[in-house]
């Protein structure tokens, strides 16, 4: 059986919040989830405090969990680098300390969903999260499986081979950008990015970034969004979630659904583009529908020079 190795970024907990203890403790019962789970391999910590914490140190000790610490704060995106080098499955799985991985299957169902060649990462529904696509709540009853535009790094998994041809999470980048950035990497090299339907995972929705003291502030938002913008203007969108034209390829994967994402960020009214986008959010699981029409043609490179005309495809 095919097992996943997990490399888990802990966002490290400030000694000013009074319930630091709180997230140290959800993190630990997370390694332990993981490390009774039947699929998981070797699981390591990965530490991005500015020091080592020896609660945690001994926790992971006793839970025959690796823990990791650069000897200096380490950024998420670093964090999860310096975590899957240290593995050696040849499937990967990139995780949050605020998910629970529960239920258990919900592991098994990724990974299996990953084996075919053309799919180069795999990610779940989750019970909270502020982007809609990946909210379970939604669509719990259809088991949808899809390809939307972008997802969150929350939980994924990914084959070793193409995580690495794209040079891991971009480290540039150290609160947020880095997962439209890993959607545009991975299917720039031909491979599908795929929400799975029948897995979903608990997710503790900013818990670690209200009690905790990692590295997503404001202040890094807003340096990430002006690298963001100038890395890649193309995508770049200046308003909605992420501030990122989604109705452009590699993002959008089926016409109708670039079409609906292109009106939300074009229409006419001010005040309906973000209920619009909303809309688009909620619907793209139904209009990118796994397998997806997928992949750029010599149409389709054509048509993205020139914008979006008519019913055409970006």
């Amino acid at each position: 059986m095919e097992r996943v190795g997990m490399a888990v970024a802990y966002y490290w907990n400030s000694v000013l919040k009074k319930d630091q203890r709180l997230v140290a403790l959800t993190t630990q019962l997370s390694l332990f989830m993981l490390k009774e789970n039947p699929v998981v391999g070797s699981v390591v910590l990965v530490d991005g405090s500015p020091e080592v914490n020896g609660w945690m140190s001994d926790a992971c000790s006793n839970l025959e969990v690796k823990y990791l610490h650069a000897g200096k704060e380490r950024s998420l995106s670093q964090a999860w680098n310096l975590g899957f080098r240290s593995l050696w499955e040849p499937y990967v799985g990139l995780m949050a300390n605020d998910v629970l991985p529960h239920p258990p299957e919900a592991l098994k169902i990724l990974l299996e969903s990953l084996a075919p060649p053309d799919v180069g990462c795999v990610f779940p529904y989750l019970t909270e999260t502020g982007y809609p696509p990946q909210l379970r709540r939604f669509w719990h009853r259809l088991n949808q499986s899809c390809e939307p535009a972008g997802m969150t790094l929350t939980m994924n998994l990914f084959k070793r081979s193409v995580l690495e041809a794209v040079g891991g999470v971009d480290e540039r980048y150290s609160a947020g950008y880095y997962d439209p950035i890993m959607s545009i990497k991975i299917r720039q090299l031909g491979f599908r990015v795929v929400q799975v339907g029948r897995a979903r995972v608990i997710h503790l929705d900013r818990l670690t970034k209200k009690e905790g003291g990692s590295t997503y502030l404001r202040e890094a938002v807003d340096l990430d969004k002006a690298r963001f913008s100038r890395d890649y203007p193309r995508y770049y969108g200046g308003r909605g979630i992420w501030g990122v034209s989604f109705w452009k390829w590699p993002f959008s994967t089926t016409a109708i659904a670039s079409f609906f994402w292109w009106v939300s960020h074009h229409f006419p009214s001010h005040k309906a583009r973000p209920y619009l986008e909303r809309f688009t959010m909620w619907i793209e699981p139904v209009l990118t529908r796994y397998p997806a029409r997928y992949g750029r043609t010599e149409m389709s490179d054509r048509r993205s020079k020139k914008g979006f005309q008519g019913r055409s495809i970006i």
